[in-house]
């Protein structure tokens, strides 16, 4: 509690004179101790009507605060303002503080009423007289008050005997004074009303009620933790779920019964892991007409005659391919690019190892360049999210919540696994690489469920252990545990999935870098094939320019001859026609010897390019698989711990344990006792197998995983509105990077923990099993030992009790009489001291009780009260003509010299062993008498010409 941001919800606020600031520590000493809730201590003598300072105690500490800045902290659902003043023989400024502690608490009634947004307020003015104080104080109105006289006695219960409470020594006076300021005021803790919040105030003349009250408190936190642990714990075996009066069981076969649940899973979601390549096809030839072959035959005859052939040979071969084929072999076997390196080399530049997250972000960058700068689809993997939570839930409480997932059985009776450990490794139990091999490897740390991770760290471990140029002493130890924590890990259901994705995320990395190297080979410049086609393709063009040369040069003969004469011309163009024809018949003969082979070294070299197509495209959904697997790794490291943190907390932390206070007070009055119930081991199983066997059905796990799903999601505080909203997107999320939301939610957990608060719903319900009567034999067990809070002793609970919480029926024998030594004879004697009422509260958390029984007697005026001065009927109250209208000065001074001058021997207490009411009588009252008026007094509470005021609190040692 601090002055600017307290949760009081109901404010208290107690004004008292600095003679009883040992009421105040008392009070702090029990809050510290968790058995009284928070106040503010007002000195009485420090309020003006300008300042109300006062020290607020909480957590049994004390801040100076100031009562009129409370108002703006918030709203207050009810204000008790609580006036303490005592009344003692041996201290005569008692007289005067009795009215001073009254205009300091008026003032703060004021104040309340005035800023405080018109909360309820209850006033109590709780006066104490001691033994013998016998007319000292002056009466003050009620105005208002609720007033009470408290009992100068004190007791373990109604009609068990009294014993007086010794006011010489402070100590005691405190404790005794703080019991009953506590019980008036409900400051007990837990208790949230005070016993006189429904006494309706005097607002005429002075009438009070004798009070006195008892506390109990039976602590039953230290059994409600060991019961609730028990209940809600995991670690050594899950509950047994029921349904239709059948129970689960214990799978015998719990590694069977993982192995079959994680087949399951990839036989539905197979296609996460699954690869579909494309099969290399023997080419078919391809059949051609005779008009096709001429036309071929002339295109490479004018490409012959032209002296380029080349260009009818890329006219035949599909060129793009072999530069599709050329780009991959750049992209993949260097250049500038490193991608190769990091795929299939497992390193990066530098010779250091890479992890799986640089290969599949090498192998998007690859997938992209292929694609022509088109950036990599992530796949939606939510449904294989989905079975994974539901197979792993299954197995906890043996409810199929998909048809491809169904729960293990033995017989007739639906199986689970037993412990969290076959689930799910806890990622709270990380593996550490310490001493020396820390030293070399550096601080590395590996989660349980990162499969990949733990073998990279497992091997260098292992190398470190076996070289012995390393010389590490503890190399081979830790190599030692990190098998065994290996295998714990790997042994769960959770584990095992990680592996599936594991291997084939390796198998597709060997495979890119297998079909990598392949398609470089095959599309690298220098292949045989195409060589041989451009060696025929030359050797046959030589001939075909020869060929041509040839028939050129007969024609130009012949026309040589005849421009001579040596024939007609008519005979030149027969001779040019039968030269032309063959040329070309030479040449067709020559094209057509060739062609056969030609179009088999071309028919080859269409089907390499046709399988260079096939491997990219091979390749390309190797990449694909690639990032997909390398998606699919990393959210199934995030769920895994996601999962890990459920099932070994399904009902939160440790912290949400009911935490008792524990104080033990050895310094507590009569009427106050507090008590603990003790701890029996064996009560403590037999009604955790009880409740166990009743309070969870099949299908328990869905109610707490959304409970832990939003709660987690809250903690993590995701800025993703929709996923605060709908935690069950979550399963849709593809990133994973550290500002993903799935990072952000794990590192929650990691930090905070799963939320304490996930186990009170169950254990609510197990807590109202409990109070079944069919279980009322358990709890007599459980509960059947008190230790009380003095000595530790053990006690039953019926002695502890006592009469507290049980009210007095009037029929049953002698009236039960309060406090009759602060009676005077006639008061006494009309009975008004007698039991009028009684107050129960009573205030039950878990298995712990807060009991307060406070008894009122009738009301009873000043008259009745012997600690209140005599009127004597000598002093001339009226003045002209009205006998109310007396001067204030006088009539005080004329009170003070009768009280000086008044002797009451035999006015004292009488003995509590005694019986009856005190014997000695006061000096008889003259009626009528008029309201007193109290003397003026300034905000030190002192009367003019009486004590001194007190010192300040701020500025002397008082308080």
């Amino acid at each position: 509690m601090s002055p600017t941001g307290t949760d009081l919800r109901t404010l208290t606020l107690v004004t008292a004179p600095a003679s009883l600031v040992g009421v105040r520590e008392t009070l702090r000493d029990w809050q510290a101790g968790g058995l009284v809730s928070d106040f503010v201590w007002v000195p009485a003598q420090a309020v003006t009507a300008d300042s109300v300072p006062g020290f607020l105690c909480a957590r049994g500490q004390r801040t100076r605060v100031s009562v009129r800045g409370l108002s703006g902290v918030q709203r207050y659902g009810r204000i008790r303002v609580v006036a303490l003043s005592a009344v003692l023989a041996d201290r005569p400024a008692s007289a005067e503080e009795f009215a001073g502690v009254t205009a300091a608490g008026d003032l703060l009634r004021r104040i309340v009423g005035e800023e405080f947004g018109g909360t309820p307020v209850t006033a109590v003015r709780a006066t104490f007289a001691g033994p013998g104080a016998v007319g000292l104080a002056d009466t003050v109105p009620s105005g208002g008050w609720t007033d009470v006289v408290l009992s100068p006695s004190d007791s373990r219960g109604p009609r068990v005997g009294t014993r007086p409470v010794d006011t010489s020594a402070p100590a005691e006076l405190g404790r005794h004074l703080a019991a009953q300021i506590a019980a008036l005021a409900g400051l007990w803790d837990r208790l949230p009303e005070g016993t006189l919040d429904g006494i309706e105030p005097a607002h005429t003349g002075f009438k009070a009620r004798l009070a006195r009250s008892f506390h109990r408190r039976l602590d039953g936190s230290a059994v409600e933790t060991a019961v609730r642990e028990r209940v809600l714990a995991v670690a050594d075996g899950y509950p047994l779920p029921h349904r239709g009066g059948i129970h689960a069981t214990y799978a015998e076969n719990e590694s069977g019964a993982v192995e079959a649940q994680v087949q399951n899973l990839w036989t539905k979601h197979g296609w996460v892991i699954r690869a579909d390549r494309e099969q290399h096809m023997p080419a078919k030839p391809r059949a051609i007409s005779a008009g096709q072959a001429l036309r071929m035959f002339f295109a490479f005859l004018l490409s012959a005659l032209r002296g380029a052939p080349s260009a009818w040979l890329g006219s035949v071969v599909d060129s793009t391919k072999a530069a599709v084929a050329s780009t991959v072999q750049n992209l993949v076997m260097g250049g500038s690019d490193s991608a190769y390196n990091v795929v299939v080399g497992g390193v990066d530049s530098q010779g250091r190892p890479v992890g799986w997250e640089e290969t599949v972000s090498a192998a998007e960058q690859l997938h992209s360049r292929l694609d022509d700068g088109g950036q990599p689809v992530h796949e939606d993997l939510s449904p294989l999210w989905r079975s994974f939570v539901s197979a792993s839930l299954t197995l906890v409480d043996a409810r199929q919540r998909e048809q491809e997932l169904p729960a293990a059985s033995q017989g007739a009776q639906p199986a689970i696994v037993r412990t969290p450990e076959a689930v799910a490794p806890d990622p709270e139990r990380p593996f550490r690489v310490r001493g020396t091999v820390a030293g070399r490897l550096g601080e590395v740390s590996v989660q349980p469920a990162d499969v990949v991770r733990a073998d990279e760290v497992g091997a260098q471990v292992q190398q470190l252990a076996t070289d012995p140029q390393a010389r590490l002493a503890d190399a081979s130890a830790q190599f030692s545990e990190m098998e065994q924590w290996t295998l714990a890990s790997r042994a769960s259901f959770v584990s095992r999935v990680g592996l599936v994705i594991a291997e084939h995320l390796r198998g597709r990395q060997a495979e890119v870098a297998q079909r990598a190297q392949g398609l470089a080979t095959a599309s690298g410049p220098d292949a045989d094939t195409t060589r041989e086609v451009a060696e025929q393709n030359r050797v046959l063009g030589v001939r075909m320019r020869i060929a041509a040369f040839a028939g050129l040069a007969l024609t130009l003969l012949f026309a040589l001859l005849s421009f001579w004469g040596a024939f007609a011309w008519w005979v030149f163009w027969i001779l040019f026609a039968v030269t032309l024809l063959g040329s070309l018949a030479g040449a067709f003969l020559a094209f057509m010897r060739t062609q056969s082979e030609l179009f088999r070294l071309i028919h080859r070299e269409q089907k390499r390019q046709d399988d260079v197509a096939v491997d990219q495209r091979n390749l390309a959904a190797a990449l694909r698989d690639l990032t997909r697997l390398g998606d699919a790794y990393g959210q199934y490291l995030r769920w895994a711990d996601v999962v890990g943190a459920f099932v070994h907390r399904p009902f939160g932390s440790p912290a949400a344990a009911a935490a008792g206070h524990g104080g033990r007070f050895d310094d507590l009055p009569l009427s106050t006792g507090h008590a603990e119930y003790v701890v029996d081991s064996a009560a403590v199983d037999a009604t955790a197998r009880t409740l166990r066997s009743e309070l969870f059905d099949v299908g328990w796990a869905d109610t707490q995983w959304s409970a832990f799903l939003r709660s987690s999601a809250a903690s993590a505080q995701l800025h993703n509105q929709q996923l605060a909203a709908d935690p069950q997107r979550l399963f849709a999320e593809t990133a994973v990077g550290p500002g993903s939301a799935l990072s952000t939610l794990t590192r929650s957990l990691t930090e905070h923990g799963v939320d304490p608060r996930l186990g009170e719903a169950p254990w609510q319900a197990a807590m109202g099993r409990l109070q079944d009567p069919r279980h009322a034999a358990t709890r007599a067990e459980l509960l059947g030992r008190i230790a009380d809070g003095a000595g530790g002793a053990q006690v039953s609970a019926q002695d502890f009790l006592g009469a507290v919480g049980q009210r007095l029926d009037p029929g049953s024998g002698a009236p039960e009489l309060l406090d009759d030594v602060l009676l005077t004879s006639s008061g006494a004697g009309s009975d008004v001291h007698g039991l009028a009422d009684e107050v129960v509260l009573t205030e039950r958390s878990g298995f712990s009780t807060v009991l307060v029984h406070t008894q009122l007697s009738r009301v009873v005026s000043d008259d009745d009260l012997a600690f209140f001065r005599e009127r004597s009927a000598s002093v001339a109250w009226g003045q002209g003509d009205s006998p109310w209208s007396i001067a204030a000065a006088r009539a005080q001074a004329q009170l003070h010299q009768g009280a000086q001058g008044r002797e009451q021997p035999g006015q004292g207490a009488q003995g509590r062993e005694g019986s009856g009411p005190q014997q000695a009588s006061a000096p008889s009252r003259s009626a009528p008498q008029p309201p007193q008026v109290p003397h003026p007094q300034g905000p030190g509470g002192a009367a003019s010409g009486g004590e001194p005021p007190l010192q300040n609190p701020f500025g002397g040692q008082a308080f």
